[in-house]
């Protein structure tokens, strides 16, 4: 599947603004440009890696399909392919998800540790569930058996 340029740039036009500053940003090409490096990759497949970056994060590839999308734009190995994924979650996806989270965070009303009492104190709209607890369940009474002497593996029987 060839990535469409123009749905590309529709699909950059509707992100935060602060998203694009950070995908347009110098230090995310510098970024881009050193996992090429590192990798060894042709100018052509560095051009398609930045532009695959940019449509992951545009939306237009969804993460589940981003290594196949990878590996059909430049032509590299699966296992080059993991760990060039794995640089870009380090260093570029990570700072969107920061980015996201600043976003989110202050608008919520109600702080982390104010959910976790909520949801460990059962203040959740859980009902209490009311369990009778026996003592003495019968399961180590002794039965009457007969109880045999115990056999010694050793000893010879007396004849």
């Amino acid at each position: 599947m060839k990535i469409d340029i123009e749905k590309m740039d529709e699909a950059y036009a509707q992100l935060p603004k602060n998203l694009q500053d950070l995908l347009d940003s110098k230090e995310t090409a510098a970024t881009i440009n050193n996992i090429g490096k590192k990798y060894a990759l042709h100018i052509d497949q560095l051009g398609q890696l930045a532009i695959v970056v940019r449509a992951i994060l545009s939306g237009l590839v969804s993460r589940q399909n981003s290594l196949s999308q990878l590996r059909e734009e430049t032509g590299l190995p699966e296992d080059t392919i993991n760990l060039i994924v794995y640089d870009l979650n380090q260093q570029i996806f990570s700072k969107i998800r920061e980015e996201l989270e600043k976003e989110t965070l202050p608008t919520q009303n109600t702080s982390s540790k104010q959910i976790f009492e909520e949801k460990m104190s059962g203040v959740a709209n859980v009902p209490k569930q009311e369990v009778e607890v026996k003592t003495q369940t019968g399961d180590n009474d002794t039965k009457d058996a007969t109880v045999k002497p115990p056999r010694d593996p050793y000893r010879e029987p007396i004849n």
